[in-house]
């Protein structure tokens, strides 16, 4: 499943709380697009229920580089977008606190 570029988002995929205008925001919200795609393909890819930090985790070891905070973001666009949805169970993250578990809308 990929997102649809073409069609208009009902939200934007990057949270611009910095602030940044123009070009640099365009620039930002096509690489927050292609962080959520990739996120997405990766539960595609797989067929298995993710974390925040063990996705966190997966996209590291297939040698990608993202921020947490971009996989927490990307979780929360895709949810949002109802191309995920976020389950009752909780596994420890980073520091051992239960996080939200999310997989592939049914």
């Amino acid at each position: 499943m990929q997102l649809d570029f073409f069609q208009p988002k009902q939200r934007p995929s990057f949270h611009n709380s910095v602030p940044i205008h123009g070009k640099e925001l365009i620039q930002a919200e096509r690489n927050a697009d292609i962080q959520d795609e990739y996120v997405l393909t990766v539960f595609e890819e797989t067929g298995k229920d993710f974390n925040a930090w063990e996705m966190y985790q997966e996209i590291q070891a297939r040698g990608r580089t993202m921020l947490e905070k971009s996989v927490r973001r990307a979780l929360t666009n895709l949810t949002t977008d109802e191309k995920l949805e976020r389950t009752n169970v909780m596994r420890p993250g980073q520091w051992g606190a239960g996080n939200s578990v999310y997989r592939l809308c049914k």
